[in-house]
């Protein structure tokens, strides 16, 4: 596997793995999808055709959940593709033959996890919405805090003991912030609990005050209990709706490019040697008979204008950008995640021998009311991934 992807050729929005896989200690998001675009054809002919089938259902269910709008039915196939995985997963098992580790349970967390994907979907939304910064935080103050405060010997029960009391300060900070009317504080922990923990000296009055406030604290800690198990009856009857819509104009497509080319005044026919384009004249000459205010309705009449067709003085010598960035138009989406495609066509530099052009597919019906999904109504001309 190491030695295919190693081998695998540069190309633009790709990251190249020299080192291949293997060797990487510490995985990130951005190098799982970088190898997510590449892992499925890398395994044709290595694996059996159920891993093939495996991996081809993970990565459908992977792509579903990254989806910024989910309806019932992709929650429907999300259920399916689980579903194909869990049949064919047991095909890892035996790939020892193939250079896998044989292991002998599939018991992981992530993969029950995936059971609930639909359920959470709808209660919360797409998990595009979601965030891991929450729990990166809740490590800090749940685990590191607690191992900090022990002395480093059993230090799983001392971690609990320690947590267990600042739940219980945590509980006696909300009781007191409602006793004395201090809920606008900006937060418990600038209150002192020490002054208002009854000290072994205080009266029996002091004494009875302060055991009352205990027994309030748990009657609180219940009926935060209580709560917790209304909002669960509420998780299982309530459906929120997977799509919202935002009510915002949706933005149309654009493009940037830089405000000086690449290269200036070059003839088409140095072009067309150059980026390899032999049909590249035929094309511009078709593009500006068909963009003319009356243009021929047939494709005889097409290649009758054709012949007699020259181009104008100003467009015998052009100028030529390399790369331009184009911006998606957003489709039923929020106007605040706006995606970016970079264009690339490049000749070999003094840095870099090989020449890099990025393919564009184009869609021939834009205003379709039934678009097709896939490739299919796509196509990628010959003048048009070249330049």
């Amino acid at each position: 596997m190491d030695n295919r992807i190693r081998r695998l050729p540069k190309y633009p929005g790709f990251r190249h793995f020299s080192g291949g896989i293997s060797k990487i200690s510490q995985w990130s998001g951005k190098e799982a999808k970088d190898l997510e675009r590449i892992f499925l054809p890398l395994l044709h002919g290595v694996q059996s055709p159920e891993a093939i089938t495996a991996t081809r259902a993970e990565l459908d269910f992977i792509y579903h959940a990254g989806w910024k709008m989910l309806g019932e039915e992709d929650l429907k196939r999300m259920v399916d593709f689980n579903q194909i995985f869990h049949q064919n997963k047991d095909s890892f098992l035996q790939t020892d033959e193939q250079g896998g580790r044989e292991q002998d349970h599939f018991r992981i967390p992530k993969l029950h996890a995936r059971h609930h994907y639909p359920e959470n979907i709808r209660w919360l939304g797409t998990p595009y919405n979601y965030s891991t910064e929450i729990t990166e935080r809740y490590h800090i103050e749940i685990a590191k805090k607690a191992h900090k405060a022990t002395n480093r010997k059993d230090y799983i029960k001392q971690m609990l003991l320690w947590l267990r009391r600042q739940e219980k300060i945590y509980l006696r900070g909300l009781f007191l912030r409602w006793r004395n009317d201090q809920w606008n504080q900006a937060s418990n922990t600038d209150i002192q609990f020490d002054d208002f923990l009854p000290s072994v000296t205080d009266n029996s009055e002091t004494q009875q005050q302060g055991s009352e406030d205990h027994h309030e604290i748990i009657q609180i800690a219940n009926e935060l209990d209580n709560l917790h198990d209304g909002l669960s009856i509420l998780r299982q009857t309530q459906v929120i709706p997977v799509v919202k819509q935002t009510g915002r104009t949706p933005t149309a497509a654009s493009y940037t490019i830089a405000t000086r080319p690449h290269l200036r005044k070059q003839l088409i026919g140095g072009l067309m040697t150059s980026y390899n384009i032999l049909n590249f004249e035929v094309a511009l000459k078709t593009f500006l008979i068909q963009s003319s205010p009356d243009p021929p309705r047939s494709h005889p009449a097409l290649r009758s204008a054709l012949q007699y067709f020259r181009l104008s003085s100003h467009w015998t010598l052009l100028s030529v950008w390399n790369r331009f960035t184009v911006t998606l138009p957003t489709i039923g989406f929020e106007e605040d995640h706006i995606e970016k495609r970079s264009i690339l066509a490049r000749l070999r530099t003094k840095n870099d021998f090989v020449p890099r052009f990025q393919p564009v597919l184009v869609d021939l019906q834009v205003k379709d009311p039934n678009p097709q999904d896939g490739l299919q109504g796509k196509s990628l001309p010959t003048n048009v991934h070249k330049l």
